[in-house]
């Protein structure tokens, strides 16, 4: 029986490593299809500016040789002068020297390449990222913190003040304005995507699941939560009235990336070695104005 077990172990480790294996080679090839997409729309582009190019050498060419032209012009009367009387180069310089004054130099245009060519996020794009690995997730009221309402949904969270009549929760968040999600992680990739409404300081990220409410640890990636702080409203490093956060995390490969959705720009990523479960974690500033942090699903 136990050389049964063994036998079965190893084949269903194999099994586990070839369907890896062709997940792997699927995505390698998207890859491919998408960097051979990406190069045909840069070489397109790069086509048009570079005939934009030709064409404005060409006219600055035709500029300057016409500029030249009427220099030679002029340089040829000037000489003619040199060989004739005093009243003959009297009679004629005048309009030489009017001709010499109002000579313009020719308009060059100017071309400058364009640089915002880039390869998608993650090489394979911001929308192969949220349609692939996008979770949904739920707020678990059973771990707010007192001072935090959670939409009847549970879908979205905004800070207020704590109920007179509060039971505590053995698990709840009980020092920070914090509250995770019904949801956890121990493998493979994941996407959400947060909007955030109002005025002040929010944080989001990922913590373990053994990370304690009582508030004795800080949430640090050091104690076990890995979090961005952010400040929404005029003075928004984000500069828009409606924030689009999108959080990346890849178990195995150790990171947690946060994206500015509405830039498509990258953020920052942690690095790290994960060993447990890991609980998205949303967390709002006791200072903020009505800040609302709220779990969106993109169709």
């Amino acid at each position: 029986m136990r050389r049964e077990a063994t036998i079965l172990k190893s084949f269903n480790e194999k099994r586990k490593m070839e369907i890896r294996r062709k997940e792997l080679h699927s995505e390698f090839e998207e890859i491919k299809v998408s960097l051979v997409k990406e190069h045909d729309v840069i070489c397109d582009s790069l086509l048009v500016e570079e005939n934009d190019a030709e064409e404005k050498l060409t006219e600055n060419q035709r500029q300057i040789s016409d500029h030249l032209f009427v220099l030679q012009n002029l340089l040829n009367e000037v000489t003619e002068k040199c060989f004739q009387g005093d009243l003959d180069v009297l009679t004629g310089i005048e309009n030489i020297y009017n001709t010499c004054e109002n000579l313009k130099a020719p308009a060059v245009c100017s071309h400058e390449f364009k640089k915002s060519f880039r390869l998608p996020p993650h090489y394979f794009g911001f929308q192969r990222m949220m349609s692939t690995f996008q979770e949904d997730l739920t707020l678990d009221p059973e771990t707010a913190h007192p001072s935090l309402t959670i939409s009847r949904d549970r879908k979205s969270v905004i800070f207020s003040r704590m109920h007179p009549g509060f039971i505590d929760n053995p698990h709840s968040l009980s020092f920070y304005p914090a509250v995770r999600s019904c949801e956890g992680f121990d493998a493979g990739r994941h996407f959400w995507h947060v909007e955030v409404r109002g005025t002040g300081a929010l944080s989001l990220g990922v913590c373990e699941e053994s990370f304690p409410r009582d508030g004795l640890r800080s949430p640090t990636p050091r104690m076990g939560c890995w979090e961005i702080r952010q400040f929404c409203g005029s003075c928004s490093t984000w500069n828009t009235e409606v924030q689009q956060i999108g959080v990346f995390l890849d178990y195995e490969l150790g990171q947690v990336s946060f994206y500015n959705l509405k830039t498509r720009s990258h953020v920052y990523t942690f690095t790290d070695k994960f060993t447990e479960k890991l609980m998205p974690y949303f967390s709002v500033d006791p200072s903020s104005q009505a800040v609302t942090i709220s779990i969106v699903i993109d169709q």
